[in-house]
Parts: C-alpha cells; structure tokens; sequence
C-alpha cells in the first residue's frame, strides 16, 4: 500500500497554450490535462490527486501517444525560505513524482516528460496554495 500525503487536486480540460514557445517552434495546440496541487513543502500525492491522475493516465495508455509534459511549480515563500535551487528542485520533484504515478499505471515512459519552473510562472490572483502545482499539458513542446 503506498502513501499519499496531504494534497488536494482539480481536473481542468481544454485550456490554451501555456507559456513562450522556444526559438523557430511552430505554436501547436495544447491541451491542459489536469492540474495536481501539493501543500507546502510536499511532493506527496494525495488519495484525490491520485484521482484525477488516474483519469489522465486512462487517456494516455497508446503507445504512440506522444507530447506529454508535467510542468512542476513552486511558490515564493518555498524559495524565500529555503532558497531558489530548493524552489526549483521541489517543483522539479513533483513533476518526475506525477510521471512516475502516470508510468505505473500505464502510460507508456517514452511519451511524457517532465521539466520544472520553480516560481517563475505564477497565476495571477492566485493563492499560494494553487501555486504549489504540476500541470499536466498534452501537445506542448519543453519550455512552452
């Protein structure tokens, strides 16, 4: 039986593009699969985030489903109290803790990757505790 600490999840579909695409990428449609949030200080996955996680790994069971990025967030107190590379590498460790959850149960590894932006994306009129989040997004390219 595995543990899932205390995390709260929302499950969001259809959403556009995210972010700046790199240098000389063509913009593609992105779809935003979900969104898994984590409490202070956390990468663990709760119960309810598992939940949503499931439903997303339910439509990426295709071997030849391919573009899947889960883009780990932190906040500014997280970075404030315990430094910029903590910020990054907690954002870093929820995203590779959800492609590992998405892997094992079904999702092939070649199709999802996961990168990290620490607190540089933050959403407007946001509170903290939605800041602490994993996107997962179908169709982006890294960076975007």
């Amino acid at each position: 039986m595995k543990h899932f600490g205390s995390v709260t999840a929302a499950f969001i579909l259809s959403v556009s593009a995210i972010g700046t695409p790199p240098a000389n990428a063509q913009r593609a449609a992105q779809t935003l699969m979900g969104v898994v949030f984590f409490g202070a200080d956390s990468d663990d996955i709760s119960p309810a985030a598992a939940a949503t996680l499931d439903a997303i790994a339910t439509q990426f069971k295709d071997p030849k489903a391919q573009g899947v990025i889960a883009r780990g967030h932190s906040e500014p107190t997280e970075h404030a109290k315990h430094g910029a590379p903590y910020g990054v590498g907690l954002a870093q460790r929820r995203a590779v803790k959800v492609v590992s959850y998405l892997v094992e149960h079904g999702v092939p590894p070649g199709s999802i990757t996961s990168e990290a932006f620490g607190d540089s994306r933050p959403l407007a009129g946001t509170t903290a505790a939605k800041l602490r989040r994993v996107e997962v997004v179908f169709g982006a390219g890294p960076g975007w």
